[in-house]
């Protein structure tokens, strides 16, 4: 195996955890590396911030396999749902992913 090939194996693929929504089952996913810049490219950039709930929650959201459920053309819609319902996805996201609110700060100053 080359150093590629090994590199690739010791780094560990995204995972998820079993997570309900009001009942549903799906899963709260670990993002990967692209997920995570995405969401670093959006608070350190101006933006619209009526969609950030749904932003972080789109990133979170994963079928019973981890796969993504949200994609961006959902987010306008996932915005108007219910901010009590997304707060409690984002907490629980935000522990998965170890996006603290400081972080979030320390980010927005880069």
């Amino acid at each position: 195996m080359g150093l590629k090939e090994d590199l690739l194996k010791s780094i560990s693929e995204a995972s998820y955890v079993p997570y309900e929504v009001n009942g549903t089952k799906c899963t709260l996913r670990v993002w990967n590396g692209i997920d995570r810049s995405v969401w670093e490219t959006y608070i350190t950039k101006e933006h619209d911030t009526d969609d950030a709930r749904a932003l972080f929650v789109s990133l979170s959201i994963g079928d019973e396999n981890g796969n993504k459920v949200f994609t961006k053309a959902d987010i306008a819609e996932l915005g108007k749902r219910d901010y009590r319902v997304l707060d409690k996805i984002i907490e629980d996201a935000s522990a998965l992913n170890q996006t603290t609110q400081n972080e979030i700060r320390a980010l927005e100053k880069n």
